[in-house]
C-alpha cells in the first residue's frame, strides 16, 4: 500500500476512537498505522506482508506497553 493509504488508515482509526465511548484500542492501532505511513514516505519498500507484520507489531507492543498507564 502506499504510504498515504497507511496514513488515511491511521486518521479514520483515531477518529473511530474519539466517536467512541472508552476503552483505548483502536488509538495503538491507529498510530500503528500512522508509523507505517510515515516510513513509507521515508522511502521504506518492503514487500506488503513486511508492512503489515510491521503494523501489527507495533500496534500490539503499544498496546501491551501502553494501555495500563493511560
Amino acid at each position: 500500500m502506499t504510504w498515504w493509504i497507511w496514513v488515511l488508515l491511521g486518521l479514520v482509526l483515531l477518529a473511530a476512537e474519539l466517536a467512541t465511548p472508552g476503552g483505548f484500542f483502536a488509538i495503538f492501532f491507529g498510530a500503528g498505522a500512522i508509523l507505517v505511513g510515515a516510513t513509507k514516505a521515508l522511502g521504506w519498500n518492503g514487500p506488503a506482508w513486511a508492512e503489515w507484520l510491521v503494523f501489527t507489531a507495533l500496534s500490539v507492543a503499544a498496546l501491551a506497553f501502553f494501555r495500563k498507564p493511560l
